[in-house]
């Protein structure tokens, strides 16, 4: 291998000295795969030196983002003839749990951007030269959940008014991908997705917020923006596995629709959070352990380390289950269903639970010493909990879509179709 965790691994990174392309071409997918989270690795311990900063700026350090980009951590799913290493999403899920042990907020950060790319694979050929010719290692921002903003359907395209939010990442994106609804003529709504460069939007400073500071999820306003049609496209011919970026961009992966898959993307961070704070809480336990006169309460110390540890095992266990079965499908060519959708999100959501247990069973026994600001299991603990109110990874959400699948009752409709 090429990389490890040293400053001289890191540094050979940063050179290129071994072109990517050979990467792509030399190797299997599983060496690839080995290699991309060998890099995160890397960069986790500088993730980590950089939390609070982050936490302080509310997005993203710059360093950060020239790390990512270096490591080409953004371009996972990107189309190989863009130079991207065109690897399953599972890919995501692995690479950001590895910086997340390092920090949550950069690490969803590097995780929405690597969700991004692979959805602007998914738009028209002449959408992704716009975006890739000029730039390779463009960054994009995203707000996938219709807000109900005006858009007028013109000649060529679409004008967009209005405000959209939590778009992650915005401070140092080149692009947004905005979702809304447009009334189809019949009485009825069908959800677009909206590509839209930097220039045409307004970027809103909200993002005051208790935990995953350094995300920079932020608003953005735009005001009579003229988006053309090819940078356009429907939800419901993505859920299809019929985007039109698959005339152009064959590999199964991009037939994976968006909603219930996706999610298997931010719900590592919190997984990954949760082992990075596994880690912390046996130093803290050892050297509770190594003192003069240790605590009488030692053995509830080391129980409780001991559950969580095995927790966290378990959470990621479910990851690669959920991960496992949608891209088995993929690759055989079957076509995913709102059932597989359903399983998928019951798996990360109650692997979110999970993490939100073992973290809160390690954070309550630190003591007043686990108050301070900065410190690392306290942000750990605001992480995780932070995560776990997104709607994608709530649990009671998606225990009742699978419980009623299960038990027979009528399901709910597919979100935004």
């Amino acid at each position: 291998m090429w990389l490890n965790a040293s400053d001289k691994a890191t540094n050979k990174l940063r050179s290129n000295s071994v072109p990517d392309e050979a990467l792509k071409h030399a190797l299997k997918d599983q060496d690839i795969r080995r290699e991309l989270l060998e890099r995160a690795r890397a960069l986790a311990p500088r993730l980590r030196e950089r939390a609070e900063e982050g936490n302080l700026l509310r997005h993203a350090p710059d360093a950060t983002i020239v790390d990512l980009v270096a490591a080409k951590l953004v371009r996972i799913c990107q189309p190989a003839r863009f130079g991207g290493f065109e690897q399953p999403f599972s890919v995501i899920s692995e690479v950001v749990m590895e910086l997340a042990r390092g920090d949550g907020s950069q690490a969803w950060v590097a995780d929405v951007y690597a969700e991004h790319v692979y959805m602007l694979a998914l738009f028209s050929d002449q959408a992704q030269h716009d975006v890739w010719d000029e730039n390779p290692d463009a960054l994009i921002s995203a707000s996938i959940v219709p807000p109900g903003n005006k858009v007028q359907k013109v000649d060529g395209g679409f004008v967009l008014k209005g405000r959209w939010p939590f778009l992650s990442g915005l401070h140092h994106s080149h692009w947004s991908i905005l979702a809304d609804v447009v009334p189809d003529g019949e009485g009825g709504r069908r959800m677009h997705f909206f590509l839209v460069p930097a220039a045409d939007r307004t970027n809103i400073d909200d993002w005051h917020v208790m935990g995953l500071a350094g995300t920079g999820t932020s608003s953005i306003e735009l005001k009579d923006v003229f988006v053309p049609g090819h940078r356009v496209i429907l939800n419901s011919e993505v859920a299809a596995g019929k985007a039109p970026g698959m005339a152009v961009n064959s590999n199964p992966i991009y037939r994976m629709p968006i909603f219930g898959f996706t999610v298997s993307g931010l719900g590592a961070v919190p997984i990954g959070v949760l082992a990075g704070m596994v880690d912390d809480f046996a130093e803290y336990v050892a050297a509770c352990a190594r003192r003069p006169h240790p605590p009488p309460g030692m053995a509830n110390l080391t129980e409780r380390l001991a559950e969580s540890s095995v927790e966290a095992d378990a959470a990621r266990t479910m990851f690669q289950v959920a991960t496992a079965n949608y891209e088995g499908k993929l690759r055989a060519g079957t076509k995913l269903t709102d059932e597989d959708a359903a399983r998928t999100m019951r798996n990360v959501a109650w692997a979110n639970m999970l993490a939100r247990r073992a973290a809160t069973r390690m954070f309550e026994v630190t003591g007043a010493h686990g108050l301070f600001l900065p410190g690392d299991l306290q942000r750990a603990f605001r992480d995780i909990f932070a995560a776990g109110v997104h709607r994608a990874l709530n649990w009671e959400t998606s225990a009742l879509r699978w419980g009623k699948m299960l038990s027979g009752q009528p399901a709910d409709p597919p979100p935004f179709r």
